[in-house]
């Protein structure tokens, strides 16, 4: 069995119409949180770009969660870097090798699920 403290999960959902609502009033306002790569994958070929904020609102708040912060508002937000290779989000810079993403997603709603991935285990 895994000790606690080097083991954890952070889940969250988010439903494509709220980030349909999000998208369409303040399209221009993303900028202040989203990195370029993440900006870049909105508008990547496949799926609408309000289906992938939902994607990357899910990423960003599950890897907040997995990595036990507290909470520092749009700013701090802002500072979870993702980014998107061969069409699929990762965490982005020195934390990409510690955590991975899988995502559910079904028709009104996305799953993020990330976990810490530890040495040894």
């Amino acid at each position: 069995m895994r000790p606690a403290e080097n083991h954890s999960l952070g889940v969250d959902l988010v439903e494509y119409e709220k980030a349909s609502d999000l998208y369409r009033n303040h399209r221009h306002r993303l900028g202040t949180f989203l990195n370029r790569s993440e900006s870049r994958y909105l508008s990547a070929k496949g799926l609408p770009p309000e289906k992938r904020l939902a994607e990357v609102l899910a990423a960003k708040e599950a890897l907040f969660k997995a990595a036990g912060g507290s909470w520092m508002g749009v700013s701090g937000f802002a500072k979870i870097a993702l980014t998107a290779r061969g069409g699929r989000l990762r965490p982005a810079g020195a934390t990409s090798k510690r955590y991975r993403f899988r995502f559910l997603r079904a028709d009104k709603y996305v799953v993020a699920h990330c976990e810490k991935i530890c040495a040894g285990t």
